[in-house]
């Protein structure tokens, strides 16, 4: 009694283990057959012809771009080969910034038509509420329309629409980030740029104020008492904070009394910079904002800029440090 209760113990776990590998074999047979499904689905997507977004873009011949969104309502216009924001105020775009825009867009090309049906515009955010709207206009032809919406399965493909037109296409070769970019970032943020070798002297006005002035290959220190000879090492570290300054963000002054709170009519610190060419450059260094940063300007106070306060540490050094060594015995 006790084998055969055996042998049907062993015959049932057969029976299990069979079935569990029946089930294995068939839910692998629908796995491949869901994979070969993707894989002819992604080709026959590919296979479909793609044609540029904007055809025969030239970008040199792009004269304007608006972007608008709920949050957004920025213009740039070409004024003599300048790229400038004229909206939401006035300044010198960021030519890299425009330029990765331009790029983007004449790479930008456009595959199936997902729908034209109005009643599905805001499953894809095409509708200029939902949307990016961004209108690019030419000097030889007419501005084109287009609504950027939801991103697709890759980040670089998103669904959009043409303006004054139904359809809606997936389009490849756009990224979201560049559609939401922050007004600053369109703005050129490069405070000062120069070469070091073009330098004659520096000048840092403060409490203990001093200048470094370049003679030969050597840097001294004048404290307007004695000249010191200046560690050649530090003097490069400050020139090369200087000589790539950017702002991290901009204040916008709107009454004298603004100005005041940057500290910049009474700067903490002044740094005027004398080049070979006779040209100057004075830079302020005021107070600090809510977030640390440092207020920057030049003498007119257009545009204040925000540098972070570690920068500013690194430029703010008194004439001790920079005093060699031996000279300081």
């Amino acid at each position: 009694m006790e084998n055969q209760a055996n042998i049907y113990r062993q015959k049932k776990q057969r029976n299990i283990r069979n079935e569990k590998m029946k089930n294995l074999i068939k839910l692998f047979g629908i796995l491949i057959i869901l994979l070969v499904f993707a894989i002819y689905l992604k080709q026959s997507r590919e296979r479909i012809p793609q044609k540029a977004l904007i055809p025969k873009f030239d970008t040199q011949k792009a004269s304007g771009i608006e972007i608008k969104t709920k949050n957004t309502d920025l213009e740039l216009v070409k004024k003599d080969d300048t790229w400038m924001v004229e909206k939401p105020v006035q300044a010198k775009a960021d030519i890299n910034a425009v330029n990765e825009l331009l790029d983007k867009l004449k790479a930008v090309n456009i595959g199936e038509v997902i729908t034209d049906d109005k009643s599905k515009y805001h499953d894809y955010e095409v509708t200029e509420e939902s949307g990016t709207v961004m209108t690019v206009s030419f000097k030889d032809k007419k501005p084109i329309s287009i609504i950027f919406g939801k991103q697709g399965s890759s980040y670089q493909s998103i669904f959009l629409r043409y303006s004054d037109k139904k359809q809606v296409y997936l389009s490849f070769g756009m990224e979201k980030y560049i559609l939401e970019k922050e007004l600053k970032l369109w703005r050129d943020r490069q405070i000062l740029k120069f070469k070091n070798d073009d330098i004659v002297s520096v000048a840092f006005q403060k409490k203990d104020g001093f200048e470094v002035i370049k003679s030969s290959e050597q840097w001294l220190i004048n404290t307007g008492k004695k000249q010191h000879g200046a560690e050649s090492i530090k003097v490069i570290e400050i020139l090369n904070q200087l000589n790539n300054l950017i702002a991290d963000d901009f204040y916008t002054v709107d009454s004298t009394t603004a100005i005041r709170i940057t500290g910049l009519n009474e700067p903490v610190l002044k740094v005027i910079i004398k080049f070979n060419n006779n040209e100057e450059k004075e830079i302020l260094f005021g107070k600090k904002d809510s977030q640390s940063r440092v207020y920057v300007s030049y003498k007119d106070m257009d545009p204040i800029y925000l540098i972070y306060e570690y920068t500013f540490t690194a430029i703010n050094k008194k004439y001790s440090e920079l005093t060699k060594q031996q000279e300081k015995k």
